[in-house]
């Protein structure tokens, strides 16, 4: 499973979710989804995948020469 990818929708599943988006969260019939109870086996992050922010490198002169304060 990992490393594959999605499937591609087809053009009549990609219309409607272009207009789920375009829909407020109100506006959504959620009614015939059952609500969720039991958690138990419920995982935290599985799907959670942090950006890579580039690092600058330090070059210690901001500790090695603190700004005059007067």
């Amino acid at each position: 499973m990992k490393g594959e990818h999605m499937r591609r929708v087809k053009n009549a599943q990609a219309d409607e979710i272009r207009a789920l988006k375009r829909m407020k969260d109100r506006e959504i019939d959620t009614t015939d989804i059952p609500p969720v109870l039991d958690w138990s086996k419920g995982v935290v992050g599985r799907f959670y995948r942090p950006t890579n922010k580039p690092v600058k490198p330090s070059t210690g002169l901001a500790s090695a020469n603190p700004p005059d304060r007067r």
